[in-house]
């Protein structure tokens, strides 16, 4: 959930499509059977075994260990949801280049093990001290079977809890929320941030968080690329 206008809710990465110096990054990119394919940027990876054939999942080798955590400069003090005062204060984000375009399609990256799910997610930084919050009741709808799937954690920050980013305004950072891990028969997902109705006082209310839905899970596995670190540098 975001909190208008300076706050916005993170929900929430091993790339595949990074490659370091002055190697080309291959933007969209997913394995299906083992094999790397490669497609242009925009166009939806096709998946599945072929024609006749049921379509699954392609599982990815690893968790998205190259995002890296947050650190805590400031634990909470008598946490007190109404208080920004009392919100615990992170630096140190995982920043990313801008994002394309502004649609949240564009805007979040997801990784599938068969142990878990793993969701990125990128949100501009409006002021130096931006607050978020992840509830616990989010969760990954199969479409399929309409089975829900609910956040499991959002490391290095509590679940249900507001958090300050403290961060340049202007750029954009990268989180991640983990989910249980989804069957290969569930290629095609909603994802959906719960709503926070915390009142924080001298604070405009919450706006909202990843709202996607019916969304190919290849589709986000493409989108891996925009979860490759960039530096930010601020220039006095």
């Amino acid at each position: 959930m975001t909190v208008k206008p300076y706050n916005r809710t993170t929900a929430l990465c091993v790339l595949f499509t990074f490659l370091l110096g002055s190697c080309t990054i291959v933007k969209n990119y997913y394995i299906l059977d083992g094999q790397e394919v490669k497609i242009s940027e925009g166009t939806l990876p096709l998946v599945g075994k072929g024609s006749g054939e049921e379509v699954l999942l392609n599982y990815d080798p690893a968790p998205p260990l190259h995002i890296r955590q947050a650190r805590l400069v400031k634990p909470a003090t008598n946490y007190d949801p109404t208080n920004m005062d009392t919100f615990p204060v992170y630096e140190d984000v995982h920043t990313v280049a801008a994002p394309l375009s502004s649609r949240q399609v564009d805007r979040v990256a997801i990784w599938c093990t068969d142990t878990a799910t793993y969701v990125a997610d990128i949100t501009e930084q409006h002021w130096g001290r931006h607050y978020f919050q992840l509830k616990s009741d989010t969760y990954i709808r199969d479409v399929k079977t309409g089975k829900r799937y609910y956040v499991v954690s959002h490391e290095p920050f509590q679940l249900n809890q507001s958090y300050f980013l403290q961060a340049p305004p202007g750029q954009y950072n990268c989180t991640v929320a983990v989910f249980p891990p989804l069957p290969r028969t569930c290629t095609v997902i909603d994802i959906m941030e719960s709503d926070v109705t915390d009142k924080v006082k001298g604070a405009p209310g919450w706006g909202g968080g990843i709202k996607l839905r019916n969304v190919s899970v290849a589709r986000l596995q493409a989108n891996q690329y925009i979860t490759q670190y960039r530096e930010v540098k601020v220039i006095e």
